[in-house]
């Protein structure tokens, strides 16, 4: 007889079990009561019950009402879904038939990098629209392309260098679909046609050098219409205040031409009635905007454009720095800036010291994040943290990864959304 002993495994062969219970966020399903926006359960403010849940990043509870976006045409859509290379190159075909061009300093050193996909730019952003016709000897680009057929304007297209690599059929789909639903597109066409019928001897000197919407003043201005600017040649700005600034540029996010932020949005009190003092600012719209709904309630649009909704993301982030900083330059005076430039210090020493020739330093304050103040606040924040509980023990950096299960139970529904799961989803990771 054999008998058989228990045999006892060491540490160091037993099987690997986690020490505590994997944090897990669950499903992102819970709704705004307000806009339908669909959050993590943790994300609710501190006054909600177990049945009545409030999210306050979305719609500020409800003061924030948009209007949705409207569905894509079904072309478009499928091209999103089931078209792996189309999405990959999408930002190449948008800034093909994109009405404006892109005016900032595009790092292209994080454009060509390996690891997640990046878009950094610098400098001050806006969109430059041209000519309605274009110089003698040159081929049609942007805007100028919508006054040709669709088969026409897309051989002038993948005739241009760079331009090879797209592919006709869907070049042709795209220029064809933006003709029968951009709203902007029978503006050039009815611009053009005018041209047309005016004799030579007319526009001579004088031709369309831009259709722009609105008064043409930089100024945020309420009571903006579709005018025809008539001057001589040159490239005409765009103002990133227009409520035409994103769907002139980002015509494969907008194909139906709907407003962006404009000054005119009204924010709404607690009961749903709109105020007519307060304002909804460029924050709050990009926030609104930015939020995931059922497909029911309001399309994804956005969250299928991959790079092309990365650049929009950076376009948006840029243009609310850049009105930012604008409302700080122009209220220097209420924000003390004089005791901080050094400007009274100067005059103390020198009574007849002209202060045009020190220069003026624009001060940032404390709100803004960034800000030479707002890192001397932190770092006061540290030194008091540290002298109250002493010096820290461990450094710990945490970090998302885009292949943990949580991240991909909340993608999208979509053939290549793996794919982009990095970069299309910011309010996923961050």
């Amino acid at each position: 007889m054999i008998t058989h002993f228990p045999y006892h495994c060491p540490p160091a062969g037993r099987p690997y079990q986690e020490p505590v219970v994997v944090h897990n966020l669950g499903p992102m399903d819970v709704g705004c009561p307000h806009c339908h926006a669909l959050h993590f359960d943790s994300e609710k403010l501190s006054k909600s019950t177990r049945l009545h849940k409030h999210f306050g990043m979305c719609c500020l509870e409800g003061q924030v009402q948009l209007k949705p976006f409207l569905a894509w045409p079904p072309e478009l859509n499928q091209l999103f879904l089931n078209d792996h290379q189309f999405v990959k190159k999408i930002c190449h075909y948008n800034s093909t038939l994109a009405f404006t061009s892109l005016g900032v300093g595009v790092d292209e050193r994080m454009t060509h990098r390996s690891g997640t996909s990046s878009f950094r730019i610098h400098g001050g952003l806006h969109h430059f629209m041209g000519s309605l016709l274009p110089p003698e000897g040159q081929d049609p680009c942007y805007a100028q392309l919508y006054i040709y057929d669709a088969e026409e304007a897309t051989e002038i297209c993948l005739h241009r260098d760079g331009n090879q690599q797209l592919d006709h059929d869907i070049l042709h789909n795209l220029h064809d679909m933006l003709l029968n639903h951009h709203p902007y597109v029978n503006i050039y066409k009815h611009a053009h046609q005018v041209l047309l019928e005016k004799p030579p001897e007319q526009h001579t000197n004088i031709h369309i050098a831009a259709v722009i919407p609105g008064d043409g003043s930089d100024a945020m201005n309420e009571n903006r219409d579709i005018v025809l600017h008539l001057q001589a040649g040159g490239l005409r700005r765009i103002s990133h205040l227009h409520h035409a600034y994103s769907t002139l540029h980002y015509v494969l996010l907008f194909p139906k031409g709907e407003k962006g932020w404009h000054l005119g949005i009204l924010l709404h009190d607690r009961e749903g009635r709109q105020s007519h003092l307060k304002k909804v600012i460029q924050l709050l719209y990009y926030a609104y905007r930015l939020h995931v709904r059922s497909p029911l309630i309001e399309p994804c649009n956005l969250f299928y454009g991959g790079r092309l909704f990365q650049q929009y993301v950076c376009d948006a982030w840029a243009s609310v720095e850049q009105s930012n900083l604008t409302c700080i330059v122009n209220n220097q005076k209420k924000i003390r800036a004089e005791l901080y430039s050094g400007l009274q210090d100067c005059v103390a020493q020198d009574p007849n010291l002209n202060l045009a020739d020190v220069g003026r330093n624009i001060v940032l304050p404390l709100s803004h994040s960034g800000s030479h103040h707002h890192m001397q606040q932190l770092l006061q924040d540290s030194l008091a943290i540290c002298r109250d509980c002493q010096k820290p023990n461990i450094f710990l950096t945490m970090t998302a990864n885009p292949d943990w299960p949580e991240v991909h139970n909340n993608l999208l529904p979509g053939k290549y959304l793996l794919f982009l799961s990095a970069i299309s989803h910011p309010h996923i990771l961050l």
